[in-house]
């Protein structure tokens, strides 16, 4: 006699469906990476909020300087051990601890080289416009520099090797300890500033990189494998880095220039129209964490037919969360700025209404650059930044000349829309070409049989 199936509790059938979906390969990842983010991004957000609330524009301008710098080194370092480390994850079910740890010390030797470049350009800036700075200044800014690039591939590395709950583990002690500290030194009556702030958050990071050292302290390190793994990154990095450079000169080089032109105040108030908008992208951060493995693996599973569906449901699903925010921020754009940073910012509303659109447009591009990271033709990215580094080179002069700081946000959306419109229209035609191949072998095939058939 058979016996019935238990029929369980309502609130347990619940939750047994919940974790079931949780379950599935990929969607906990997923949570998991944009959670990180959202902690990350998150905490950096509220550190410029706060230095703008309390310290005022100057010092905000400060920071926003030493951000732009950092974020640069980041990326530029990126292009050679993260973006490459991702993609490559994402072809082989497991890659050994050697070769992470090796990945970690091509990315601690560059971050002290990033850190060392950052201090120098820091220093350059100030000497150029205002005759000098605060050598501890100059110094926190690379110490800074070199803790949050070690920190940035560490993250990655953990998500590649599908442990993201360490790297979520990771930052969260990070700004604990960060937290901690500056509520101690406020509390002693030390003097904050940005400089306080950003010794904070480099000796904080370090603190909280000390269990990754532990994780990979088996792992051998030598000559050869540092070797094969900067030969193996360098196919994705040479076009990366190339396209990176395009990409800064027709973003935030035109922020960076604008402050070093003209003084902190300038850039400070660019930057608070960016910044509320910059809250998208914590998304598109996250995407690092998990879109470049699935691309390849659905890549590597079923073609471009399959890599256009994974990133056209990854299009759908967080467009919704992108768009929404940006039209929820951006059309109350005095509103916002003064909720977020006080008042006397609602002049900058124009400016936080451009970046709204430059962000709606350009997650596109960030979602399907990842179409041509999949398939490994990096040079359509580079080509597509290229087109929107000339748009901005041709349009920055006379828009700031007439249009002052609105002119340089507009800059950077005309520039945003060329790229995206390229890859765009490269994928699309990618896509067709891929489409066509089946119909011209069937209809090769019909005529061959056809054929066959009146001869016979």
């Amino acid at each position: 006699m058979n016996e019935q199936p238990t029929q369980q509790p309502f609130s347990t059938g619940i939750l047994l469906r919940l974790y079931q979906k949780l379950a599935k390969p990929g969607q906990f990842e997923v949570l998991l990476a944009l959670g990180d983010q959202v902690l990350v991004s998150g905490m950096t957000f509220l550190i410029g909020i706060g230095v703008a609330r309390l310290l005022g524009i100057t010092e905000f301008g400060k920071l926003a300087i030493i951000f732009i710098l950092q974020m640069f080194a980041q990326s530029l370092q990126g292009c050679f051990v993260v973006a490459p480390m991702m993609a490559l994850s994402g072809l082989k079910v497991r890659r050994t601890t050697n070769y992470y740890a090796a990945v970690m010390a091509w990315s601690a030797a560059l971050s002290v080289m990033a850190g060392c470049a950052v201090a120098l350009a820091a220093w350059a800036i100030y000497a150029f416009r205002d005759g000098g700075v605060a050598l501890a200044f100059i110094l926190s800014a690379g110490a800074y520099t070199a803790t949050q690039n070690l920190l940035y591939s560490a993250r990655r590395m953990l998500f590649a090797k599908r442990i993201g709950w360490q790297a979520f583990y990771m930052d969260a002690a990070r700004y604990a300890l960060f937290l901690g500290a500056m509520a101690l030194l406020w509390y002693h009556g030390y003097r904050i500033d940005v400089t306080t702030a950003l010794w904070a958050l480099a000796i904080s990071g370090l603190a909280a990189l000390v269990p990754l050292w532990l994780h990979l302290r088996g792992a051998r390190i030598r000559q050869p494998i540092l070797r094969t793994v900067w030969s193996r990154h360098w196919p994705f990095a040479h076009w990366l880095a190339l396209m990176l450079m395009l990409t800064f000169g027709q973003d935030q080089a035109i922020a960076l220039g604008l402050g070093a032109a003209l003084s902190d105040q300038a850039i400070g108030g660019l930057r608070a129209g960016q910044y509320l908008i910059g809250v998208t992208h914590f998304i598109w951060v996250a995407l690092e964490n998990f879109v470049p493995g699935g691309a390849s693996r659905a890549f590597a599973a079923g073609g471009i037919d399959h890599l256009q569906a994974y990133l056209r449901r990854t299009t759908r699903i967080l467009g919704v969360v992108v768009w929404g925010f940006i039209l929820l921020v951006s059309l109350p754009a005095e509103t916002s700025l003064r909720l977020a940073f006080g008042t006397g910012y609602e002049q900058f509303a124009p400016i936080l209404r451009l970046y709204g659109l430059t962000y709606a447009i350009a997650f596109f591009r960030e979602v399907w650059v990842f179409f041509f990271y999949a398939t490994q033709r990096t040079d359509v990215i580079f080509r597509a930044f290229a087109l929107g580094f000339v748009v901005a080179m041709l349009a920055v002069y006379p828009a700031i000349k007439v249009l002052g700081t609105t002119g340089a946000a507009l800059t950077v959306l005309l520039a945003n829309t060329a790229s995206t419109a390229y890859v765009m229209y490269h994928a699309w035609k990618a896509i067709q070409e891929d489409r066509a191949k089946p119909r011209e072998k069937a209809t090769a095939s019909g005529v061959i049989s056809r054929t066959a058939l009146e001869t016979g």
